[in-house]
């Protein structure tokens, strides 16, 4: 009896172990690649002044070249995701984003620093439609939030440390240069840190290779030939709309947000740059994993009653309360105010970002996830493009004084919030059937697949 039951055992620890080391992979190359993305951040002042560059150049790099170019890159990427070996794919792009920063930090002009930043942007877009069509395969279906989970808690780490990752780098390099070799070591520190940073490239692809990511089977009678994308889009157009544009637009107007607090800090109330970026890096991390951790937990304990609509429950009711917390940002009057309002907003954003990768998942058929999740990419990636520049322009046009910013960026984010909830409800009341056609083909595939076998 024993020698059975450890024979039985056996396998399934083989594939736990598998699965986990697999999610293992796309977490550290989902961490480089925000370690990257803030790096160019992190050394646009000094790019600025070596090159001679605008305000609006920096505004068009870290825009319409590493956002808009993630939101035109995702269907395609997410299609290729669908049709070729992704181990293949991811190693390719994590290839053509290192080469892409090496060519960023050598660069002598606006232009090439412009298509430097458009491959950086292509060769990361890959990460987000790869991770989320793998997981199902990794993962049986109970198991999908808690993936999830774990991978939006290393993003959190990879955006907020990459940030101070990308600091500690450049601080070393700055005081290390002279003893590198003359080829990496003779250019200007930011040209130099850049360059170090793409040598974590070759090392993500070795690790890319080694993982077990065999797509489960699919018999022919499911394939693309009788049901394709376009007859999915045309059957769940309201289920798929209702989620990648609400909560792509409540996603992207919170980022926006994000992006102007450390300048209504210092603009509005007079705090030091410094001790906002301890205040928000620190706080930031601590509440948006607490608001990830929320969100499982959630998902857990209703689940045995709701079944595969419990992510878009929680969600909904996560985004409710974050758009009653933006309701108070005008009325502002103190820093410490600020800080709560934005503290408690990021952990109910994140506690609503954490479940839409499981949503996504439940809402479209294994076959074509990679293809799903770009689209919901590209739609979120051309938001993310557009308001951060809006908001700088309706402060410009309608405001004056220390606070304009301040009222600018809720005359912005309110409506869109408000906009993305009711967009988000829209969509909800077509989603539970979606749901149970999909895990219906979900499950016929599985069967035919096992008869087949």
């Amino acid at each position: 009896m024993d020698t059975v039951q450890s024979q039985v055992a056996a396998p399934r620890r083989n594939w736990l172990v598998a699965a986990w080391y697999g999610l293992s992979v796309l977490l550290i190359v989902s961490i480089l690649s925000n370690i990257n993305r803030a790096l160019v951040q992190i050394v646009g002042e000094p790019l600025r002044i070596s090159l001679g560059l605008t305000d609006g150049h920096l505004g068009m790099l870290n825009g319409l070249a590493l956002t808009l170019v993630s939101a035109i890159g995702a269907i395609p990427l997410g299609w290729l995701a669908d049709k070729i070996d992704r181990r293949l794919l991811l190693g390719v792009c994590v290839l053509i984003w290192s080469g892409a920063t090496i060519v960023f930090g050598l660069s002598t002009s606006f232009n090439i620093l412009f298509i430097a930043a458009m491959g950086i942007a292509l060769g990361e877009a890959v990460v987000g439609p790869i991770t989320y069509s793998a997981i199902p395969d990794l993962f049986p279906r109970d198991k999908w939030a808690l993936a999830n989970s774990i991978f939006v808690f290393a993003i959190l780490i990879g955006s907020y440390g990459g940030f101070a990752l990308s600091g500690v780098l450049f601080a070393w390099v700055s005081e290390h240069s002279a003893a590198l070799p003359q080829w990496i070591g003779g250019h200007e520190p930011w040209r130099t840190t850049l360059i170090l940073s793409a040598f974590s490239g070759p090392i993500a692809v070795l690790l890319i290779a080694s993982m077990r990511l065999k797509r489960k089977a699919m018999p022919e009678s499911t394939g693309e030939k009788i049901d394709g994308f376009m007859t999915y889009f045309r059957r769940h157009y309201r289920s798929i709309l209702g989620i990648f544009i609400g909560f792509g637009l409540s996603y992207s107007v919170f980022g926006a947000s994000s992006v102007w607090t450390p300048v209504i800090l210092q603009r509005t109330f007079g705090i030091g740059p410094a001790e906002v970026g301890k205040t928000i890096g620190t706080f930031g991390m601590m509440f948006s994993v607490l608001g990830v951790i929320a969100g499982y937990l959630c998902v857990k304990h209703l689940r045995p009653r709701y079944g595969d609509f419990t992510p878009m429950i929680v969600a909904q009711w996560a985004l409710l309360v974050g758009v009653v917390i933006s309701c108070f940002t005008p009325f502002v009057q103190s820093a410490t105010q600020y800080y709560v309002i934005v503290i408690s907003k990021v952990m109910f954003m994140f506690m609503a970002t954490s479940l839409t990768p499981t949503i996504i998942q439940t809402l479209a058929p294994r076959r074509m996830l990679g293809r799903v999740a770009g689209l919901a990419g590209m739609i979120a990636f051309g938001f993310q493009s557009i308001f951060p520049w809006l908001i700088g322009e309706v402060s410009d046009s309608f405001f004056t004084g220390p606070r304009g910013i301040l009222l600018a960026m809720s005359m912005v984010i309110l409506p869109a919030l408000i906009i993305g909830l009711l967009v988000v409800r829209w969509g909800a009341v077509t989603i539970p059937a979606t749901l149970r056609e999909v895990a219906a083909e979900d499950e016929a595939t599985d069967a035919k697949a096992a008869a087949a076998a």
